[in-house]
């Protein structure tokens, strides 16, 4: 999602809350300090911490096939599956 689609999205979800959208003109924050709190707590919630990464709420065919090829399921074998299943997945957009 670009910065232009996070922001709309966000202002869109505040708009419904009634939090003050004006923004300042030369840093681009927003006047209300709730709002530009809630506006940092949006972006952090966008961003996975250090060492995780986004998958998709339903595997995809290839996630699937990832974990049909592990054969066999001792601990190794699960973290080589889950290794494949994460290859697998698509970057987050």
């Amino acid at each position: 999602m670009s910065a232009i689609e996070q922001r709309a999205r966000f202002e869109s979800w505040a708009k419904t809350r009634g939090l003050d959208l004006c923004r300042l003109k030369y840093t681009k924050g927003y006047r209300s300090s709730l709002t530009q709190q809630a506006w940092a707590a949006y972006q952090q919630a966008l961003t996975p911490p250090e060492g995780f990464v986004l998958v998709p709420v339903s595997a995809t065919d290839s996630m699937l096939y990832a974990m049909y090829t592990t054969q066999d399921m001792d601990g190794e074998a699960l973290k080589e599956m889950w290794k494949n299943v994460l290859a697998a997945s698509q970057e987050a957009q």
